[in-house]
């Protein structure tokens, strides 16, 4: 997974934002940073949540 972190941040320089959405498939994680190369548009696994969850995940209380 380092060469898909290093990639982003050559391309974006900032490191992909991963909070554990996907803690259970390291595949959906790497497809996503590619994706989002691909696309232009640094990842967020934050960008990934509803508003309601984005709430919960600012005040702590938000598990996976």
């Amino acid at each position: 997974m380092d060469k898909y972190f290093e990639e982003h941040f050559k391309v974006f320089g900032v490191a992909p934002v991963i909070i554990g959405l996907n803690w259970d498939d390291e595949g959906a994680t790497i497809d996503g940073i590619v994706d989002a190369i691909d696309n232009g548009q640094p990842y967020s696994e934050i960008d990934q949540l509803t508003e309601e969850e984005k709430i919960l995940y600012s005040e702590g209380k938000l598990k996976f």
